[in-house]
């Protein structure tokens, strides 16, 4: 044990750290992902009856369906759902298991993402940057979703890794490995497409400052071996899907030109680093916190200053064809908070290269206190906005209301939840939080109310006629509001 806490074994320290970092991590973010706030948003579903369906093998997966791009919605690709239902066998076919899958691609990214900048820069600002990824309200909100669009992180950011080890090391398997992961990218949410770009253009940087191609030919054939295959099975469709994602098939230049709502995008995307009104899944304000915004600022000129040497370069690349990719060319005329998450991991860097260009002090004790400093309000303040502003700017839907009044007062108890028109949303919700004996009745005035309950909740607000019909069974119940973090009542509870 001690050895392990020499300094100069610090590369076992490191991944030791890295370990404890990831479980804290892990722990944080599950403690509280069956809370019913996570329930139900809208359209998150699909992608749970889709890995749900693979989990049980009701959906069968031959080899070319799993290189196929028609998966959830019919443009996620096959291979994300097959890692979500993988997940699930593992953790339990419910919200906890689907969800997990998308914790585990940020704890994957973790590793990849350290080294990969103690590599170019240092040890320090390599800590920093998981400390700032790690505390995104933006990270922690699309892990809740189960939404797919981490996914498109890890690949992303493991190919750099490897891409740059490769070219330092001359390690002709490494870069065919960052070739693999550049393919794997058109696997997975379609963000992660634009690493093709930045190894383009980084190519290009490499050929005109070394002037040898050789290396890049193992990139080229590594992400060709994992290509080939999804471009072979999907054809036209691996172009044609990433379009209708795109400003080219958006109906929003309808009342504006394509180029107009481009340059729209522009400044209502920059914008929404340091200030955005735009209420997403579990997320509301700035893309970053003022600390981290400053920082970022910080470290983005000093890249720029410094765009010669190959590190800033490449920073610059990611960031400016992710930004290009992602947001400019983005179909919708509201900022992309979908999409930013992409851009969580190089803007972190930034941060604390930006941090890093401040703390000029001698003394590496006072330099690291202040670091800690630093990242304990940046921490903070992302706690602040995410468990407390956030719930009461967000608009909960009336099935996680539904959820809210079972887990509070129905736990246990056999449960019929009265609405007019219930979704299919609130059934699913029911399925992957484990609700039993509970069942969702539609409810019009000419049916009757069967009683063989202990516990009704009403979904639809203030439904003063359903109210009536429960008062006119002569049964005692026992009648609670539900209300919301805004205090607006929701939902009401009946017990016998």
């Amino acid at each position: 044990m001690k050895k392990l806490f020499r300094t100069n074994n610090k590369k076992h320290l490191d991944f030791f750290l890295l370990v404890v970092i990831s479980v804290i991590f892990f722990l944080f973010i599950i403690h509280d992902l069956k809370s019913w706030y996570y329930s139900a948003i809208g359209d998150e579903y699909a992608f749970y009856l889709y890995a749900k369906s693979i989990a049980l093998n009701t959906m069968p997966i031959n080899i070319n369906k799993l290189f196929s791009q028609n998966g959830v919605y019919g443009i996620i690709p096959v291979l994300s759902g097959v890692y979500q239902g993988f997940i699930m066998k593992l953790f339990g076919i419910n919200v906890v298991g689907w969800k997990i899958s998308q914790i585990l691609i940020i704890v994957a990214s973790i590793f990849p993402l350290f080294y990969f900048v103690k590599n170019i820069f240092s040890r320090s600002i390599a800590f920093t940057t998981i400390a700032v990824f790690l505390f995104s309200h933006y990270i922690w909100a699309y892990i809740k979703t189960g939404y797919c669009n981490l996914e498109s992180i890890f690949p992303t950011i493991t190919e750099l890794y490897f891409f740059n080890k490769g070219q330092y090391n001359k390690n002709n398997f490494y870069l065919l490995l960052s070739g693999m992961f550049a393919g794997l990218g058109f696997y997975t949410f379609y963000s992660s497409r634009v690493i093709i770009g930045i190894l383009f253009v980084l190519g290009i940087f490499i050929l005109i400052n070394k002037k040898n191609f050789k290396p890049l030919i193992w990139t080229i054939l590594g992400f060709l071996l994992i290509f080939i295959p999804f471009l072979l099975v999907n054809n036209d469709i691996t172009y044609k899907a990433m379009f209708d994602e795109s400003l080219i098939s958006s109906n929003e230049y309808r009342t504006v030109s394509k180029e107009q709502l481009m340059i729209d995008n522009v400044s209502r995307n920059i914008a929404a680093f340091f200030k955005n009104n735009h209420v997403g899944p579990y997320v509301s304000g700035s893309l970053v916190d003022s600390v981290t915004g400053i920082l970022f600022l910080i470290g983005l000129i000093i890249s720029v200053i410094k765009l010669k040497q190959y590190k800033y370069f490449s920073l610059i690349t990611w960031f400016c064809l992710s930004f290009l990719t992602t947001v400019v060319f983005s179909k919708f005329s509201y900022p992309a908070i979908s999409r930013l998450n992409y851009l969580i991991p190089v803007i972190s860097i930034f941060a604390a290269i930006g941090l890093e260009a401040i703390l000029k002090i001698k003394s590496k004790k006072i330099v690291t206190t202040l670091q800690i400093i630093v990242i304990i309000l940046i921490g903070y303040l992302n706690f602040y906005r995410f468990y407390v502003i956030t719930p009461t700017k967000y608009q909960t839907t009336r099935e996680a209301m539904a959820i809210r009044a079972w887990q509070t007062y129905c736990r246990n108890k056999s449960t019929m939840i009265l609405d007019r028109e219930p979704e299919p949303l609130l059934s699913l919700a029911i399925d992957a939080y484990q609700m039993k004996n509970t069942y969702v009745q539609n409810i019009n005035l000419k049916q009757k109310i069967i009683i063989d309950y202990d516990c009704f909740i009403i979904s639809t607000i203030q439904d003063k006629k359903m109210i009536s019909n429960l008062d006119s069974l002569n049964v005692k119940f026992k009648k609670i509001n539900i209300v919301d973090y805004t205090n607006t009542l929701t939902a009401e509870v009946f017990l016998k």
